[in-house]
Parts: structure tokens; C-alpha cells; sequence
């Protein structure tokens, strides 16, 4: 499935994102995820059409995700296959399960797969939403909370310039490397002296759009973040 029909791009981005907009960046890595989860090979008791995901899977995959943060993956699954019945428009679950991860979260569920079993970048290995993990146990492996210190440098990093691509490429002759994984962000690769940018600055804006004016928006938990953004997703506010 490829959202080209501005309807489908319009619901994406109200209930993913919480506002509508172009999103460019946003869409080339949606529309790449969906025709690499339709690809397939045809086998003799496989039909193509109970493979392909299509924007309605991946917008219910991301309602039961919202609401069930305390559910294994197994058990989101079901939920979905549940939920979906018979209906044609909602098929293939765990690739819809999948996209709409990438979609809410820009983390890919999978990442252990797509590389080689001794790959790392520093410390980070990529991860895998295990079958009898819960989904709020999987984001808070993949972001655990920064020691004060790392929080205190990032800050005067921030308010003295200090931190800038063009010096680390000057001194050090840095490369950067573009990721769709938040996980990767900021993320060293020391034999490649790379480092990982996570460069959706869209998706970023449109998620701390819905926290305006509130107090300590960086100091909620995920159980009550996702509260806010489910509620931000089904008023569809716009900045």
C-alpha cells in the first residue's frame, strides 16, 4: 500500500502525527516501508491480496498500540486479529503491527533482523520487540532516562552553540549518515567516524506541537504521553 490518495495521507497524518500537513520527508519513508512490506513471493497457498497492508491496517494497528501498552506483543497481535474480523481492508497484522511502530514512533520493532549478529554502534545493539514483550517495556529499553550530568552537557551544548555538524566535519572529518530510526540518533560509528542523524524534523515538530503550554512536557512518562497524544490524535488539533 502507498498513501498517493490525499485522503489517506490526510487521515495518516491526523491520527499519527495529530495535525494535518505535506510532510515530505515523512511520506518518501512511509511510502518506502509499505512497498517493502508488500513485497512478497507468491507461493501456491498464499493469495497477493491477503499480504499487501493497507492505510486502514496500519491506522488500526496504531489505535490497538495506543491503548494497549501493557499487552506482549502476542497479545497485540490478537487484539488486532480480533478487531479486524474478516473485513479485507485489515489484513496481515504483523506488518501492519510493524509500519504503524515506525509510523507512531520512528523505531523499527525489527531492527535486530536487519543486521548482522555482531553489529553495534558503541554501546547500542539493535533491538527486537520479543513475542512475550510488552510494548511499554520495549520503548523503555530503546530510551532510557539520561543521568542528570548527560542532561546538563546537552543543555550548554544548546545554549552555547557548541555542539555544530560543520565543526565535528572540520576537526574531527566526521561524516553523517541519515537515519529513520530515533534510536539511532546521535549514535557513533567509530570504525566509520559516522555519525547517525535522525533528520525528520517534521515529525518532531508535529509531536511537540501538541505540548505547547504545558508544564514539564519532558519529564512525562510514556503511559501518560500517549494518553496525551491519543487524545491530541482523536481532537485532530493543529499548531
Amino acid at each position: 500500500m502507498s498513501p498517493n490518495a490525499s485522503q489517506d495521507r490526510k487521515k495518516i497524518s491526523q491520527q499519527i502525527l495529530g495535525q494535518e500537513g505535506e510532510f515530505p520527508a515523512y511520506f518518501r519513508f512511509y511510502d518506502d516501508l509499505a512497498q517493502r512490506s508488500n513485497d512478497f513471493h507468491l507461493t501456491i497457498d498464499t493469495l497477493p491480496s491477503l499480504l499487501s497492508v493497507t492505510s486502514d491496517s496500519v491506522l488500526l494497528a496504531a489505535s490497538v498500540l495506543r491503548s494497549n501498552l501493557q499487552k506482549t506483543k502476542q497479545e497485540t497481535e490478537g487484539r488486532f486479529k480480533n478487531l479486524a474480523g474478516s473485513d479485507t481492508k485489515f489484513q496481515s497484522d504483523e506488518k501492519a503491527i510493524k509500519m504503524a511502530m515506525q509510523a507512531m514512533f520512528m523505531v523499527d520493532p525489527a531492527a535486530k533482523e536487519n543486521h548482522s549478529a555482531d553489529f553495534t554502534l558503541g554501546d547500542y545493539r539493535p533491538s527486537l520487540w520479543h513475542p512475550h514483550q510488552t510494548l511499554e517495556d520495549f520503548i523503555d529499553r530503546l530510551f532510557p532516562p539520561s543521568l542528570a550530568s548527560s542532561q546538563d552537557a546537552a543543555r550548554i551544548a544548546v545554549e552555547y552553540r557548541a555542539l555544530r555538524a560543520c565543526k565535528l566535519q572540520k576537526r574531527l572529518g566526521a561524516r553523517f549518515r541519515l537515519t529513520n530510526n530515533l534510536a539511532e540518533h546521535l549514535l557513533f560509528d567509530e570504525r566509520r567516524n559516522c555519525l547517525y542523524i535522525f533528520h525528520h524534523v517534521a515529525f518532531l515538530k508535529a509531536h511537540l506541537c501538541q505540548y505547547q503550554g504545558k508544564e514539564n512536557p519532558l519529564d512525562i512518562g510514556l503511559n501518560e504521553s500517549l494518553e496525551r497524544y491519543a487524545f491530541s490524535c482523536a481532537l485532530e488539533n493543529t499548531c
